[in-house]
């Protein structure tokens, strides 16, 4: 399947052909010498449906530059005709409706027209147009200082422009063949470091043309057979244990289906083995604060209340109170009440089920939560229409059968695009991750990239990590943004760390830089023991004494 790695750049630049094709090529090779990620489309065929290939791309960029030539102004204030539609005109109200920043490019010698006399279309659209900033750029133009000029009004932010997108390996330090080589000689001869760093690398696509899940899984498996007890060996079987958990969860156990119960079995497993490298998580507390708090006060007040007639909105807030402070079967009583009239109540009620708090001891509901999580969504609610995804993408097991719903990836699916149109940023996620793999729909890496990288502009780190293994299979290869979103995401994520430390190191879609490669798998080191990390860091002490390894 072919991903358009076009559709995610950061700039569309728009044109009339008829006379603005010389100066916007111009004007998108600079920015792309400068090292800009930008969209020029060289397609002449501007006929028929304006296509949703360039509303995804428009969707996808920062910027919107407007190349305004003699023509493209005349075809903007003439009136629309429906059996020749101008693209330039559904491009830029396209990203008027976005929102994105719009840059009028204004060739050397055009200036907005009068409104008096324009319909009442392009009036409105010429009035929108001369007040955005706008920069004056003659048809002979050197990059500077005019370019300057337009970079400073960028919302986008120059990168490598490309150069290094198919780079996977610049031995300056290290020859990728030869350390892999050395690797397999030393995993089988039994060295337990060299099992679990060649698993490492299968894992992230270094010891082969892409990621290798069957090698992966294999060493992983030899090295929990290793008959050594030592402490150094129990830790690489712990993450060891702990990769195979995290393989089971994303489905890809060779031979076995995807599977969250063997998933959470190994991880146990990793956690007693090495429990001070895998810390559980600590429960987030909440609190009132700023006004004298009296909850018997508050009680005698709610009870005073007749609810029969009292106001919908009040029962509202004495369930929202019932609610936070615990007394979950009132809360349920009165948002009953009210669900029919306020879709967050029942949001509130599936939130409530799905706890289990309605039974002693909790025991989660899913047939009543998907109900009321189905109500609240078919009335635009969004967090409901992805509480809804995620019940049917990882459904809660009750020891009572009846309470149960089985596992549909397909209405997950659904509903987490309900929630993504309105850019809840876990739904972008998770349709990213369900997208990247196959769990009963086709997988599609365009589609995983494309809500990935929406998750990731709004600063997902989840979505940063899965982008950055998408971008490096033979599909949608692109090492260079592969490497953007591991140096973006390494303060929030230990493996981005590490993979920006494999990056850096090996020059995987940038310049190999020592200093860097050590400072990511340092970073890797602190926020987690890594023995992958530590095996590198060792290998750069090497490399220092050697000059490479080639």
């Amino acid at each position: 399947m072919e991903v358009l790695i076009d559709e995610f750049c950061d700039i569309f630049v728009s044109y009339r052909f008829k006379d603005g094709e010389l100066i916007s090529q111009k004007v998108a090779d600079a920015l792309k010498d400068m090292g800009y990620s930008v969209y020029h489309n060289t397609d002449r065929n501007h006929k028929g449906t304006f296509p949703d290939r360039l509303k995804r791309v428009i969707s996808n960029s920062k910027d919107f530059l407007l190349i305004v030539t003699e023509n493209c102004l005349e075809r903007l204030i003439a009136d629309s005709d429906p059996d020749s539609p101008d693209w330039v005109k559904e491009e830029l109200q396209e990203a008027m409706k976005l929102g994105k920043n719009i840059i009028p490019v204004m060739i050397e010698g055009i200036d907005w027209p009068h409104l008096a006399g324009l319909s009442e279309e392009a009036a409105s659209l010429i009035n929108y147009l001369s007040r955005r900033e706008n920069i004056k750029l003659p048809f002979n133009f050197e990059k500077e200082p005019p370019l300057i000029l337009l970079c400073g009004k960028l919302d986008s932010k120059p990168n490598a422009g490309g150069k290094f997108r198919h780079q996977k390996n610049d031995p300056k330090y290290v020859n990728l063949d030869v350390l892999c080589t050395r690797l397999k000689q030393e995993a089988n001869e039994g060295n337990p470091a060299a099992m679990y760093q060649l698993a490492i690398f299968y894992r992230n696509g270094l010891a082969g043309e892409a990621r290798d899940s069957v090698n992966e899984y294999y060493w992983l498996k030899k090295l929990l057979e290793v008959n050594d007890e030592s402490d150094e060996v129990k830790k690489y079987k712990a993450h060891a244990l702990w990769h195979i958990g995290g393989m089971y969860y994303n489905g890809e156990v060779p031979d076995s289906k995807q599977s969250i119960t063997e998933s959470y079995k190994y991880k146990e497993r990793a956690e007693k083995l090495c429990p001070n490298d895998f810390p559980s998580n600590a429960l987030s507390k909440s609190w009132a604060s700023g006004v004298e708090f009296n909850y018997e006060d508050i009680i005698r007040t709610f009870e005073s209340i007749d609810l029969e007639s009292a106001d919908a909105i009040i029962i509202l807030h004495m369930a929202e109170f019932y609610d936070k402070y615990g007394n979950f079967a009132s809360a349920i009583d009165l948002y009953s009440r009210i669900s029919h009239i306020y879709n967050n109540a029942s949001y509130r009620l599936g939130r409530l089920y799905l706890l289990g708090v309605d039974s002693t001891p909790p025991e989660p509901n899913g047939i009543l939560a998907a109900f009321y999580f189905k109500e609240a969504a078919d009335k635009g609610h969004t967090d409901a229409a992805y509480e809804l995804g995620r019940l049917y993408f990882n459904p809660p097991v009750s020891k009572t059968r009846s309470k149960n719903i089985h596992q549909d990836i397909e209405k997950a699916v659904k509903y987490f695009k309900i929630a993504a149109k309105n850019n809840h940023n876990a739904a972008l996620y998770l349709l990213e991750w369900i997208y990247s793999h196959n769990l009963g729909i086709d997988q599609n890496f365009h589609k995983a990239i494309e809500y990935g990288e929406k998750a990731a502009r709004d600063g997902s780190i989840d979505a940063m990590v899965t982008l950055i293994r998408l971008y490096q299979y033979e599909e949608s290869k692109n090492y260079e943004r592969a490497c953007y979103h591991a140096v973006k995401a390494t303060e929030g994520n230990r493996g981005a760390a590490l993979y920006a430390g494999y990056f850096f190191l090996f020059g995987c879609g940038c310049e190999p830089n020592l200093n860097e490669a050590k400072k990511y798998f340092k970073i890797a080191c602190d926020k987690q023991q890594a023995p992958e990390a530590e095996y590198m860091l060792n290998l750069i002490n090497e490399i220092e004494q050697k000059g490479s390894i080639s």
